[in-house]
């Protein structure tokens, strides 16, 4: 009877350290891996719970059982204040299309291709449709291109960085774009995107997609790179984002970072974005393959102004992501409302110095 306290305990006890690892200020990468399966680690934490109270219920009633079924339901209580914003019990961060609401309709997608997916042929069957008005495809390499060289026709305005082992990223746009830029804002391995288009009722709406280094990746030399590159990126687009407070905005992309990890709502707290997830569903999109382990980073964000018709997932053919795609109606000129809380000003100059100095080194290597 002993034995099984103290296994439980001991569960208890590995639960809770993952449970508080993502709240250590850190990039090391075995750190932010944590903060990707809350939703996971919160499932795991109920069925402690029920197995603890089962096995008090049958005896097992000492120290080191109750220390374990407390420590379970702390743990559960944390990861499901995480994970439960995202499920329609909570509000929704952005506001469905009302019944007399109009505006110019946005629709959007998302897809990380995977640089070693081999089924060009389906993928370009599943993109070769009429219904979006921007298309971000991230892993595009020369191969790709060609394969989606009808796809690519489809849409007149384009902003390109194909790159090979995955560093590509590519916008194709219906709505005519200006402004266009490729930077590469921390890493000189991974390019970003930037532009203004021109909705059809003639606003334009400035459009962000980017694709971060993922902690915990595996460099030329067997090492794992920490996350402070990727965290780094995308403080400095929400600075940039908030000095231009009045722009309306959308920025998408596979983002390497969970819907609910600090550095997600630091970004949104800084930028004055809003995540259309938020009350509607956890919409995870990888890993495609196994859907009880899948994590939401493959984003759409949008400004203050956007109205939801329409938001999911689709299948990518051969790829390891789900595609997430967003049909948005802009009806007013609304722009963002950043919200920093506490030190978060601080915490992003403290990122950005890090990450900075992390891509040199990556380089320098």
């Amino acid at each position: 009877m002993k034995a099984l306290s103290w296994i439980a305990l001991v569960l208890s006890v590995v639960l809770a350290v993952f449970t508080a690892l993502p709240w250590v200020r850190s990039g090391w990468w075995v750190v932010r891996v944590c903060d990707f399966p809350r939703a996971q680690l919160g499932a795991a934490c109920v069925l402690g719970v029920i197995v603890a109270g089962v096995l008090l219920m049958l005896g097992h009633r000492n120290v080191a059982m109750w220390c374990a079924g407390a420590l379970f339901a702390i743990c559960a209580a944390v990861q499901g204040g995480y994970v439960i914003q995202f499920l329609p019990v909570w509000p929704k961060a952005v506001a469905g299309l009302g019944q007399h609401e109009r505006g110019a309709e946005l629709r959007v997608l998302v897809a990380n291709l995977d640089y070693e997916n081999t089924q060009h042929d389906a993928v370009a069957n599943w993109l070769d449709r009429d219904d979006l008005d921007m298309l971000v495809l991230v892993e595009v390499d020369e191969r790709w291109m060609e394969a989606l060289r009808r796809v690519r026709e489809r849409y007149e305005h384009r902003i390109e960085a194909v790159r090979p082992e995955g560093l590509g990223i590519v916008l194709w746009s219906k709505l005519e774009l200006s402004e266009t830029t490729v930077e590469h804002l921390v890493s000189d391995d991974r390019p970003s995107l930037h532009g203004r288009a021109r909705l059809r009722d003639g606003r334009t709406v400035a459009v962000h997609a980017l694709h971060p280094t993922p902690p915990g990746l595996e460099d030329d030399d067997g090492d794992r790179h920490d996350s402070r590159v990727r965290d780094a990126e995308l403080v400095l687009l929400a600075k940039r984002i908030a000095s231009e407070p009045r722009t309306d905005r959308i920025v998408v992309g596979d983002l390497n970072d969970a819907a609910w990890s600090h550095t997600t709502r630091l970004f949104l707290r800084l930028s004055g974005m809003l995540d259309p997830r938020r009350g509607r569903g956890l919409y995870s999109t990888y890993p495609a393959s196994t859907p009880l382990l899948r994590y939401p980073i493959d984003h759409v964000f949008v400004s203050d102004g956007f109205r939801v018709v329409g938001l999911e997932r689709e299948r990518a053919p051969g790829s390891d992501h789900l595609a997430m795609s967003g049909d948005f109606a802009v009806v007013e000129r609304e722009g963002v409302s950043p919200e920093p809380e506490g030190d978060d000003r601080e915490n992003g100059r403290e990122i950005v110095e890090e990450g900075r100095e992390d891509a040199s080194g990556d380089e320098r290597d």
